[in-house]
């Protein structure tokens, strides 16, 4: 048993020497190769096939108008809504208050030299509460030419009309600081709604919309009825009024047949305050220049800010009495039509 046990150690010995034999070793570390020449040749790459871009695959941003930038910030309403589109058909140009703001100060800076220390500030535009909100450019216009403690000198009555009249631009004029300037802003205003109907305005507090201007609107509905607009122009417990309506009174038919009326009578009430108040001014208060920015304010339905349409931007003084215009400088649209 023991002699048998080590022969059969010994056959598997051999068997599995002769096995090893059969299977090539292993290089650890492999030895260089021979090529022939024909194997080192270097081939030719093959150039990649052109990349071919469609139009489709491209995707180039395009700049935003300045209608889209303010409906990003958050100031106006946004591109698909009936209030952006009311407001930019009817009243191209309209900006938010706060852009008018800086856009007019700095020019009037730049151009004329005008500052809160030197200049006094007032406003004719309509009492509404709703164009005295904060962020209304009447309230932002005080706070800024007001110095922040003097605020403004309030010159217009119903409608935006300056009530006031000579007497009370005189008194206004005379405050200005010594070889100052003056600024007023003036013009009517108007309500948008969120559906975008001109002349709705939903207040705070209320769930109904109410006009706006409730004032231009009364006295052109009481035009449209001839039994009824003969007797409220002599009212003298109503004189503002009867201003108004007497006014609206010469241009009320060719509103009513105009392609969209309210535009059309908000436009013809700003011509009106226009010609009312370059009758008033005068440049009797001293050396310093006046400036005029006119316009058509629009209320817009929360939460945007109210905007406005500049219409008007001149400046003169006594010794350069031939107004400078200075709208083209603020406006990015072209003039208004007459």
């Amino acid at each position: 048993l023991l002699i048998a046990a080590v022969l059969s150690r010994r056959l598997r010995r051999k068997i599995g020497s002769e096995a090893a034999d059969r299977v090539p070793p292993v290089e650890i570390f492999p030895r260089a190769r021979k090529f022939s020449k024909e194997a080192v040749t270097p081939q030719s790459p093959r150039s990649p096939p052109p990349l071919r871009v469609q139009p489709s695959m491209v995707s180039v941003p395009q700049p935003a108008t300045t209608a889209e930038l303010f409906a990003w910030l958050g100031m106006s309403p946004a591109a698909g809504m009936p209030a952006f589109k009311a407001m930019h058909t009817h009243f191209p140009g309209a900006l938010p208050s706060i852009a008018i703001l800086h856009r007019t100060s700095d020019i009037l800076h730049r151009h004329l030299g005008f500052e809160p220390g030197n200049t006094i500030y007032a406003d004719s535009v309509c009492p509404d509460e709703i164009n005295h909100e904060v962020s209304a450019l009447p309230s932002i216009m005080a706070k800024h030419w007001g110095r922040g403690t003097y605020g403004s000198f309030p010159m217009g009555g119903l409608a935006g009309v300056p009530f006031v009249g000579k007497t009370g631009f005189s008194a206004f004029s005379h405050h200005v600081p010594t070889d100052g300037n003056v600024l007023i802003l003036f013009g009517p205003h108007v309500g948008i709604s969120a559906d975008g109907v001109l002349g709705k305005q939903l207040r705070v507090g209320q769930k109904c919309e109410s006009a706006a201007c409730g004032a231009v609107l009364a006295a052109f509905n009481k035009c449209r009825q001839a039994d009824k607009c003969g007797a409220c122009l002599t009212d003298d417990h109503d004189l503002q009024q009867s201003w108004i309506t007497q006014r609206v009174s010469s241009f009320a038919d060719a509103v009513a047949t105009s392609a969209e009326p309210l535009e059309a009578l908000v436009h013809r009430m700003y011509d009106e305050i226009e010609k009312e108040l370059l009758q008033i001014v005068t440049t009797d208060f001293g050396s310093g220049n006046i400036s005029l920015i006119g316009g058509v304010q629009i209320n817009l339905p929360y939460p945007h800010e109210c905007h406005f349409q500049p219409l008007f931007f001149k400046a003169w003084s006594a010794a350069s009495p031939k107004p400078v215009d200075l709208l083209p400088k603020l406006s990015y649209m072209p003039p208004r039509k007459a």
